[in-house]
């Protein structure tokens, strides 16, 4: 017990003991109690900052200097008290009572026996012990409170945690079907490729078939005209009537199959017996010919089971079900030139934002391929996103909107909303505005009201009842005092003044004040959350129902 007074009148560096001059107690902001002698002699060493004797914390010196910190007010009471309870100034007798009531000082026996006999008088040791135990009870009590403070801030890291661990885990199972459902589709891009390359090189081969025949017809056009020039002659000449009926058996032979080739180059069919029939046509040519039909034939072949192949990949390919995009939605690229600088706009402060599901625009994006650097034009069916719905965002059995919406909403310009709700449709009840409002004091600090402000409704006096009503921070004062009047049924034509509410842990009292500024929004009228907001009537005789001096 000694030693443990000697700690608190005695400073630890320079044992000296504390006292009104040279060695008066300063309070560092660490708790510790050093005298002004040895801080001075700290501040020479390091005039800006200095380090504390006992816990070596580091504490900035103010411009005062040693001034700057503050006297220990208790260490200095009690070096008052001990000095004058060492003996009493009238009697000069040694002080070992206490008048608890209602003196409340040290006094002597000869003080006690003239004066203070009447009065509620002990020991002052037990008097000493009694406010040690009061100090130990408060320190307890403060202990207690910090303990629970930190007992609170684990429980909401261990929940962020967990909601931080159920986020990847969604995410991580979106990767993994994103992964199995892009291998489908290189599989699906290979054999189309494949098969691409095989159309071509069958095109190739048909196109030499093609110029094949249309030489040989060439050539027997000009064979018929060359038999037309020699009949013109014999028909100038005379000849016998053996001469005149081979020609024209000849001329007959010739336009059958003139006919035969005319109807082949339509028809784009080739027969090896029919073009060996051919007069003028030689055997390399048409054993050649044959060779690219049957090169084609093979490749109409596999090209017939790639495809039976690619439609059954197909089938196994996840297509949704639902309604694909009509004639007014535009492309892929129009949407994404529409709507990808509004998800870059900065915010603007009054401006209205929509809350939309984080799921759905991801899709959105994968549907126009935003987030592509390769993207064309066209967009991808396999990801159509459907009409707008912010359901997943309400509560199913409240139906209000779920805690920490940061996380699984995205707030979306009203533009951006507008645009999306006409290419895609809206459901009924998923519209969600919010506003952009400036929550700094002394810079600006634009940020989305992500979460409605809840306020309490009080008619005064009746502090017994209220109705809980939520309101935007970019209301006006005036909103208030219009729900209020519906709610409690207040007359328009009767006078009503709004009050602010809110309870102060600090001075251990309610702080009230009038919101006497109707067109202001409510944000910059000073209500925040733990508000609560009470009315109060003009009487008939022109006084009001509340005042301040009354609730004093």
């Amino acid at each position: 017990m000694a030693s443990a007074i000697s700690d608190m009148t005695n400073c630890q560096v320079c044992y000296e003991e504390f006292n009104q001059e040279m060695h008066l107690p300063r309070l560092l902001p660490c708790s510790h109690t050093t005298c002004h002698s040895c801080l001075e002699h700290l501040v020479r060493q390091t005039p800006q900052q200095i380090r504390c004797p006992q816990c070596r914390s580091s504490h900035r010196v103010g411009q005062e200097g040693v001034k700057s910190f503050p006297q220990n007010k208790y260490i200095l009471h009690n070096i008052n008290s001990s000095r004058t309870s060492d003996k009493c100034d009238e009697h000069k007798k040694e002080l070992v009572l206490y008048c608890k009531d209602p003196c409340k000082e040290a006094i002597c026996p000869k003080c006690y026996t003239l004066v203070h006999k009447a009065h509620d008088v002990i020991d002052l040791d037990s008097q000493n012990d009694e406010n040690v135990k009061n100090l130990n009870d408060r320190a307890d009590t403060v202990i207690s409170l910090i303990e629970s403070g930190i007992n609170e801030l684990e429980k909401v890291r261990k929940q962020t945690y967990e909601d931080g661990t159920t986020e990847l885990s969604i995410i991580e199972d979106e990767r993994i079907g994103l992964e199995r459902y892009i291998k489908r589709l290189t599989t699906v891009l290979s054999i189309v490729n494949i098969s691409e390359a095989e159309v071509i090189e069958t095109r190739q081969s048909n196109d030499n078939v093609v110029k094949c025949k249309i030489d040989y017809l060439k050539q027997e056009l000009q064979r018929t005209k060359d038999y037309k020039n020699d009949i013109n002659a014999l028909t100038q000449q005379s000849f016998g009537h053996e001469a005149i009926e081979n020609i024209e058996r000849n001329l007959a032979s010739m336009c059958t199959h003139e006919f035969q080739l005319q109807k082949m180059r339509y028809e784009k069919t080739l027969d090896l017996d029919e073009l060996a029939d051919i007069p003028g046509v030689p055997f390399e040519s048409v054993l050649k010919t044959g060779h690219r039909c049957r090169i084609m034939e093979g490749c109409l072949d596999k090209l017939e089971s790639n495809k039976r192949k690619r439609k059954q990949l197909l089938l196994d390919v996840p297509i949704p079900k639902k309604k694909r995009c009509t004639s007014s939605v535009p492309d892929a690229g129009s949407q994404r030139e529409a709507i990808g600088p509004l998800l870059k706009k900065d915010l603007q402060e009054g401006s209205t934002m929509y809350l939309l599901e984080k799921k759905w625009l991801k899709k959105w994006k994968k549907y126009v391929g935003l987030d592509n650097k390769k993207a064309t034009r066209n967009l991808d069916p396999g990801c159509y996103p459907g009409p707008i719905d912010n359901a997943s965002l309400f509560d199913k059995d409240t139906g209000k909107l779920k805690p920490r919406l940061h996380i699984i909403s995205v707030p979306l310009p009203e533009e951006a909303w507008v645009k999306l709700c006409e290419w895609y449709g809206c459901k009924e009840g998923t519209a969600i505005p919010r506003y952009v409002y400036d929550k700094g004091i002394t810079t600006k600090c634009l940020t989305i009201e992500t979460c409605l402000l809840s306020l309490k409704l009080y008619c005064y006096p009746d502090f017994g009842f209220h109705i809980l009503r939520e309101f935007s921070r970019a209301d006006k004062v005036h909103m208030i005092e219009r729900e209020m009047r519906a709610l409690f049924g207040i007359p328009d034509d009767r006078a009503v003044r709004l009050w602010k509410k809110r309870y102060s842990e600090l001075f251990e009292e309610d702080i009230i004040r009038i919101l006497d500024k109707p067109d202001i929004s409510i944000f910059d009228a000073g209500v925040y959350r733990n508000f609560d907001i009470f009315a109060d009537m003009k009487n008939g005789d022109g006084t009001w129902s509340y005042s301040q001096e009354k609730l004093a």
